[in-house]
């Protein structure tokens, strides 16, 4: 819904244009085995919002998302700006019920609180905001399109032990350079880690020579897939379960 309205302003001849950096962020709290966790979700030097959109991304395995408290952004949370449908990913789109003027927001403003259950002890859960499923995308009442940045947050259990996220082992250098030029690698450490990996839901790598995909198995909620014009003999995608659209020719 919010696409198809800002399609229509920019239609009527009002182009968004880019301005400096503002920022969005998740906390930091502790919490116990068993208890239920609420995470402030900040903004930092945003006014007059008129849109958002972006991901939450969580690690299923040791927190299980339970719901949204403290909406301010309006006096009830609109139906469907929260979505779950995928485990390890809450996605989040809104629109401001004022189209003319935004939401006017303090220079820093909790819109809302994440909550979790901890389903595992002596862990440190990271909780990323990132743009898969859905892109992030801020903007203002005058529809200028916001550069904004990204904080993660933290939930330590117990004794606080980092939650174990291994590097996915990909051989080719011409298809790993290009999947982190892509920005998939969200802590910048110049490897995939597997929760990254996780994060990939389209992949086009055409025309670069590779030879080989192995580490794409790891891709496991990768929908749709292009490597066209590369050096292939071989492409497993039999873990790839959620792959519904491949194209390979030119191999």
């Amino acid at each position: 819904m919010m696409k198809r309205l800002l399609s229509l302003i920019l239609f009527f001849g009002s182009i968004p244009v880019l301005i400096h950096a503002q920022s969005l962020s998740v906390g930091t709290k502790q919490a116990n085995l068993g208890e239920t966790i609420c995470l402030d979700l900040n903004t930092e030097a945003i006014s007059n919002m008129l849109t958002a959109q972006f991901t939450i991304d969580y690690f299923s395995e040791h927190v299980e998302y339970v719901g949204v408290e403290n909406f301010s952004l309006s006096e009830d949370p609109p139906v469907n700006s929260f979505s779950n449908h995928i485990p390890g990913y809450v996605t989040f789109s809104w629109i401001a019920d004022d189209l003319v003027n935004g939401y006017d927001l303090e220079e820093e403003e909790v819109i809302f609180q994440v909550c979790f259950k901890v389903l595992t002890d002596d862990v440190t859960v990271p909780i990323y905001l990132t743009a898969s499923p859905t892109s992030v995308e801020v903007t203002d009442k005058d529809l200028n399109i916001l550069d904004v940045s990204l904080g993660l947050g933290l939930i330590v259990v117990g004794n606080g032990n980092m939650v174990e996220d291994p590097i996915v082992d990909i051989p080719d250098p011409l298809f790993k350079s290009d999947i982190l030029l892509k920005g998939f690698d969200l802590n910048n450490d110049g490897e995939l880690q597997e929760s990254e990996a996780k994060d990939i839901f389209s992949l086009h790598s055409n025309d670069l020579a590779i030879e080989t995909a192995e580490g794409i198995q790891y891709f496991t909620n990768l929908s749709n897939l292009k490597l066209i014009n590369n050096q292939l003999s071989v492409l497993d995608v039999s873990n790839n379960l959620n792959l519904k659209s491949l194209e390979c020719q030119g191999n």
